[in-house]
């Protein structure tokens, strides 16, 4: 009952970057470049609150730039103006504090 015409959702990690994130996924692949951390039975609930939650507490970048080729290259996203992300894109946090949040949100 807890699956419709797709798989299941999951929350999964990047690792092994210098900027790691968090994403909404539908497959559970495992390629030694990501983790998966959880599985949500509704849909809906994975893009809305968890995912949303980890970001805003533990201020993980939520943008798609590929670092640390592209620092510095654009202005900071909106989510850095409210206070929602630390800017590693343009080098405004360092490299282990930002590792030291998501370290933090994998435990959360």
């Amino acid at each position: 009952m807890l699956k419709d015409d797709k798989s299941y959702p999951y929350i999964k990690a990047t690792m092994g970057r210098i900027s790691p994130t968090f994403w909404f996924a539908r497959d559970m692949k495992k390629d030694g470049r990501s983790r998966t951390l959880v599985l949500i039975p509704a849909p809906g609930a994975v893009k809305g609150q968890p995912l949303d939650l980890i970001h805003k507490l533990y201020r993980i970048r939520t943008c798609n730039r590929n670092l640390p080729k592209d620092t510095g290259k654009e202005r900071p996203c909106l989510n850095y103006h409210i206070k929602q992300c630390d800017a590693p894109c343009q080098g405004y946090i360092s490299r282990e504090e930002y590792q030291s949040n998501f370290n933090q949100a994998l435990d959360f």
